[in-house]
């Protein structure tokens, strides 16, 4: 699969607009059967999300127009559509060479990847004046996911978390690349 253009940093206002999308992501949540976060953990989680598909969204992306239901894995197990491919958007902190997923994270992944398309990994952080700044890590073939995944123990603790290998194929640094 040859990787469409790569997204470029971008820098936003938190509008009320947004902070609404976060609450009816983390309502949307909570509200399924079998959930054991708190509403607050989950709009926590549905921060990243909204950041991430926003800055996509403003550079041409089209969201993800269903509702979260949890029978319906169109619904969830892609966000946005960047060039004509699914795409499923996640967040890491900036990494080297290995980025590190929760194993929800990868379950959830490996089970969709007969529609997920494309895979890209940001961050952000929050500014002042209510302003947020997203940056660009990863962007790769999702078919590549498992295979490049590593399970690892946490060092003093019984939690488990995966990393991704980026130095497999048809996967493109985002910091590393001048012209994607």
């Amino acid at each position: 699969m040859i990787l469409p253009p790569a997204p470029k940093p971008i820098t936003f206002e938190f509008t009320q607009e947004l902070k609404e999308w976060q609450e009816e992501l983390a309502q949307g949540t909570f509200n399924q059967p079998g959930n054991t976060q708190s509403l607050e953990q989950k709009r926590n989680n549905a921060l990243s999300g909204v950041f991430l598909e926003h800055a996509l969204i403003l550079q041409g992306a089209i969201k993800n127009p269903a509702k979260f239901d949890k029978t319906d894995r169109y619904s969830y197990c892609w966000d946005v559509d960047w060039y004509n491919r699914l795409t499923e958007v996640k967040r890491c902190s900036d990494a080297k060479k290995w980025f590190t997923f929760f194993p929800s994270q990868v379950k959830t992944m490996c089970k969709n990847l007969d529609i997920v398309q494309l895979l890209i990994v940001g961050d952000y952080r929050i500014m002042e004046d209510n302003m947020v700044s997203v940056d660009w890590l990863l962007m790769s073939d999702p078919q590549n996911f498992r295979n490049n995944m590593k399970p690892c123990k946490i060092q003093d603790s019984d939690e488990t978390k995966y990393f991704y290998n980026h130095h497999a194929s048809k996967t493109i640094m985002i910091k590393d690349c001048v012209n994607v």
